[in-house]
């Protein structure tokens, strides 16, 4: 069968359909667009921030990719080296006023953080070589492996520590 035009009826059909689909998924568009604008979006963000986890790595920038690569499991501090760029980053921290941030954030995961970072980063400026002993001599918590394992853990920038 053909069409008063002369195409066949089953092409005639199936393009007024196509059009009739069309025309029903312009009118349900904006619908679509407000659901995923207001609902979707903001529901993936907040997952998201239940694992995001910036804070250490950015103001920790030279200590935190030095800390992913030492192994904390033979229950030795790290080396000297990461003490050296504590140092900086707690003086850059401490000058910026970000330092405080990464001491509240480590304060969720243990009490003592906050106050730990506060001293250290006053005291960051004065330390002499070698660091591991002037972080020591700052406070008794930088000799404890404990310590420099939650850093560790919590230097990516991605954490599960929320969980």
């Amino acid at each position: 069968m053909r069409t008063a035009d002369g195409t066949p009826l089953k092409v005639s059909l199936a393009r007024a359909q196509r059009r009739m689909k069309t025309r029903a998924l312009l009118l349900v568009l904006p619908l679509l667009l407000f659901i995923l604008a207001t609902f979707f979006v903001p529901v993936f963000e907040m997952l998201f921030r239940s694992v995001e986890n910036e804070v250490v790595g950015n103001v920790l920038e030279s200590t935190a990719p030095l800390l992913v690569e030492w192994d904390d499991r033979d229950g030795e501090l790290p080396p000297e080296e990461v003490f050296a760029a504590a140092k900086a980053d707690f003086e850059k921290g401490y000058a910026e006023k970000t330092i405080l941030k990464v001491g509240r954030r480590m304060n969720y995961e243990k009490p003592g953080f906050s106050s730990l970072f506060r001293k250290t980063a006053r005291r960051a400026k004065r330390m002499e070589p070698p660091y591991k002993e002037a972080f020591i001599k700052a406070d008794t918590g930088w000799g404890k492996v404990e310590t420099w394992q939650y850093l560790k853990r919590e230097a990516g920038a991605i954490t599960i520590s929320y969980y």
